[in-house]
């Protein structure tokens, strides 16, 4: 698949085309969401801290120290964009202006178009976390009760690359729904939202009233944030990395068949005018 290798390198390349915007863009989004985590968290430990403690040395919570806390959070921003890659409703604007007419009269797949890209910016993605993880260890160090290893950052990584195809696969159906629909934005926006919530990303799974958290995994949403930072954080094995995968690919098979369906349906639809 020549063209496909083309694809990749092409939006390689383009996501450094403007590199001071590229990474000043990363690094300030990244800064921002660890700043508000930090003084959230900071205020929850404190408020059950005995009088006397320090708020870095605060009672767990969740089974979280403080410390372990912020490394969950850094986690979970670094783990998260390599599941969600790149959500720009790229199908859905070429459904709107008429942009897909071209890729239907072309010799390749549309789909593998749009995963390619996908695939180049989660590359791109890791690339960001290694440095952004390197930093952070360099200024501010290890929390005492957390081991890394290679092991475990290869866990996670590849946890969430499989967790990103049922990501696109979900967001691909909802694009294709602009087949029918004018605006695509708040129901995108909705699923992001409930994804990350259920799947770990805003606050750990642990938090959660048990009786929820039960009904939670029986969806697939925990598999794609809560479980690869466990796999992170060194407290996954590899036999729970094997679980997770085959239940997000058991997930996926489905939807991918879903996906396929709307496709069809949606093509029909399809004018290629533009709106």
């Amino acid at each position: 698949m020549t063209w496909f290798n083309a694809m990749f390198a092409a939006e390689f390349k383009r996501m450094f085309s403007y590199r001071v915007d590229f990474w000043l863009q990363f690094f300030v989004s990244v800064a921002v969401e660890l700043m508000v985590s930090y003084f959230l968290w900071e205020a929850l430990f404190a408020s059950t801290a005995t009088p006397g403690v320090v708020p870095g040395h605060a009672p767990e919570i969740g089974g979280y120290t403080f410390q372990m806390m912020l490394l969950y959070v850094v986690f979970a921003a670094f783990g998260g964009r390599i599941v969600r890659g790149n959500e720009r409703m790229i199908i859905a604007s070429d459904i709107y202006d008429g942009g897909l007419t071209k890729y239907l009269l072309y010799p390749v797949s549309y789909l593998m178009v749009n995963f390619s890209r996908a695939l180049a910016y989660n590359s791109v993605t890791i690339i960001q976390m290694g440095m952004g993880l390197l930093l952070l260890f360099a200024f501010y160090g290890l929390p005492p009760e957390y081991n890394f290893s290679f092991e475990n950052m290869l866990m996670g990584t590849s946890a969430c690359l499989v967790a990103s195809a049922f990501y696109f696969v979900m967001y691909v159906i909802i694009d294709y729904i602009a087949f029918w629909v004018d605006t695509i934005w708040s129901l995108s926006v909705m699923f992001r939202f409930i994804a990350q919530f259920l799947s770990g990303l805003f606050i750990p799974l642990e938090m959660f009233p048990p009786a929820v958290r039960r009904a939670v995994y029986q969806t697939p949403f925990p598999y794609i944030g809560s479980e690869p930072i466990k796999m992170f954080l060194g407290r996954s094995s590899w036999s729970q990395w094997a679980h997770t995968n085959l239940t997000i690919i058991l997930w996926t098979i489905p939807l991918f068949f879903l996906m396929q369906l709307v496709w069809r349906r949606g093509l029909k639809n399809y004018t290629g005018v533009g709106i």
